[in-house]
This record gives structure tokens, sequence and C-alpha cells, in this order.
């Protein structure tokens, strides 16, 4: 799996136990149990061993609604598969297939830690429940290398499932688990991406250039060269580090730093596209000629009405996934 890491810059100037029976439970969702597949998978030599297979990643979303007000309780996944932990990789867990592990993440790309149905992975939460009785919750399920030999074998409810539940309290469905349903085989691909990272200096901006939401500056503009040891598939995703905007599908958030500009976000293009769309990869695109060029560009965009001075920092990762 390749990582491309792209850090883009601007200045502007200017206590006790309650244990709840499912079938009175006060907060439930209709979308558990929920499996995922993973069509020809295509493993990167340059995976390294503790780095999550590009490919595998699937998003497992789902609402929840609340009959009473639950303000302060957390909504946690435990591992409830039949392996153990890998060893030196926290919130990894063996599927027993060879060099193969499963874990979740949470929203802020965290893997969860906890084994069993009543673990507390509380310091990796899904939802702090707040006055709001209907929410989403957003996690990421995802295979990991953990050797170098990979076998192959099925992945199913048994040994690659998490379990969903309020801490200390009910799950919220009769079945409230989330796991892979495939039959591994996977093949292997040599390619190398170049850059491997960017950093992206756009200057400094005076904070009168933005004059409203929806102000964008000029797209600085670069390319993403793949090539690989034989003509095959690419898929990218694009994450933000800091999630994207509150109301805006199609701008990231900067670094959440004491000194951040507000009011701005950024933007990204790839194939002459905006990107819009954070839960998974784009379609599939070949190589030809064993290379592949994918042209991408990045930008300010105004969010708000009122546009604080300070630094403008973001992290980008186009993740590359090979079919």
């Amino acid at each position: 799996m390749k990582f491309i890491r792209y850090f883009f810059s601007l200045c502007l100037l200017a206590s006790s136990l309650l244990f709840i029976p499912h079938a009175n439970a006060a907060c439930n969702t209709r979308q558990l149990p929920m499996s995922q597949g993973i069509y020809n998978l295509t493993i990167s030599t340059s995976t390294e061993i503790g780095d999550v297979i590009a490919g595998t990643e699937r998003a497992v979303n789902f609402n929840v609604s609340c009959t009473t007000d639950r303000s302060g309780e957390i909504l946690i996944a435990c591992f409830n598969g039949s392996g153990e932990e890998v060893p030196g990789m926290p919130g990894v867990y063996a599927t027993g297939i060879a060099g193969i592990g499963v874990t979740l993440y949470n929203d802020q790309w965290k893997r969860v830690t906890g084994k069993g149905e009543n673990c507390d992975s509380r310091n990796t939460p899904i939802y702090k429940l707040d006055s709001n009785k209907s929410f989403m919750a957003t996690t990421n399920l995802a295979l990991v290398k953990t050797a170098e030999q990979i076998g192959e074998g099925n992945l199913n409810s048994a040994n690659s499932s998490f379990v969903f539940k309020i801490y200390n309290a009910e799950k919220i469905a009769n079945n409230s688990t989330a796991y892979y349903n495939v039959y591994l085989s996977p093949n292997t691909v040599s390619c190398s991406v170049d850059p491997k990272s960017l950093v992206v200096n756009l200057g400094d901006i005076p904070a009168s250039q933005f004059t409203g939401p929806g102000t964008a500056t000029p797209w600085h503009n670069f390319d993403v060269n793949i090539s690989c040891d034989r003509d095959t598939m690419i898929q990218y995703r694009i994450t933000g580090a800091e999630g994207i905007m509150n109301g805006q599908q199609d701008v990231m958030k900067l670094d959440d730093t004491p000194d951040s500009a507000t009011g701005i976000g950024i933007q990204m293009q790839v194939n002459n596209a905006t990107i819009n769309y954070f839960s998974g990869y784009y379609p599939p695109l070949s190589l030809t000629d064993k290379r592949l060029t994918l042209p991408a560009g990045i930008r300010y965009y105004q969010t708000s009405h009122d546009v604080t001075p300070g630094s403008a920092n973001a992290a980008v990762i186009i993740t590359i996934a090979y079919q």
C-alpha cells in the first residue's frame, strides 16, 4: 500500500453497572449486522508489515436511534472473533489466515482496541452520546499485513467480527456485528509511486481575498505518477487527516492548532474532478504500458462568512490500491 501524504501551508495576513436486555433497548439500529466483501484483492509488494492492505477498507456506517436522552454514555466496539490481538499491533486481531489481521477504525482513524463482548474500548470510542437521540456511527473495517508470507482462506463472522454496544449497557441490535464475508486468495504486484510525499506552499494570501462562502484560491496542480511491473488496475482514496468540514461534502478541515485560521478549508481534485467522496475508493483506472499519471490539484475554499488570520496547514493522504 502506498500512503502519499501531502502537506499544504498558507499564512493569512491580517458508577454502577446497568444491564438492559435488548428487548427493552433504548438505542438501536436496523442496519446491523453488516457483512463486507472484497473483490480481486491484489497486494503491493511494498506493503509493509503493520500496514493496512490497500483496497480492503470498508465503510461500516449506520444510524442509531435512542428513545431517551443517553447523554454521557459511549458507543463502543469490541472484537468478537476467534483470534487474539497480534503481538506488537494494538487493535489488530489474527484471522487464522497467514499474514492477515483484521482491525476496525473509528471516525478519528484510530484502531479500536478490545476483545470480547464485554470489553472496555472507551479509549477508542465509536460515538459519545449527547442530547441528540439520533446519530450516525462512522467506522471502517480493514485488513492488515501481519507477516511477509500471505495465505488464503475464508473471512467470516467467526474470525473477523466486531460487536457494537453502549458501554456497560445494551447492544444496539440483536446481532450488532460487522464482519467480512469473503474467500481471500490474494495476488501480488510490484509498483512505485512518485512523488511519495510532497509539500506544497501556497504562500502568503491576504485574508481580504476571501470575500464570502464559496470563494477559493486558484488550483495548484501536480501529477502523481504510478508505475508497476505489469499492467494492472488501480483505485485511489482521499483522506483528510482532520476529516471533512461540517456541512461541506467536498471540503477537508485544516490542522487543528491554536494558531489556525478559521473560516476556510481545503479542496482537492484528481483527474479534473473535485473530490467529494471520502468513505471509500474511486472507480478503477487502468495502467497503460505499466504506467498511469493522475493529475491532481489543491486549493483553499471559504466555508463561512468570517475568515480569521492564521496558519492554514493541512495533511491529505492518497491511498493507492491495486487490482
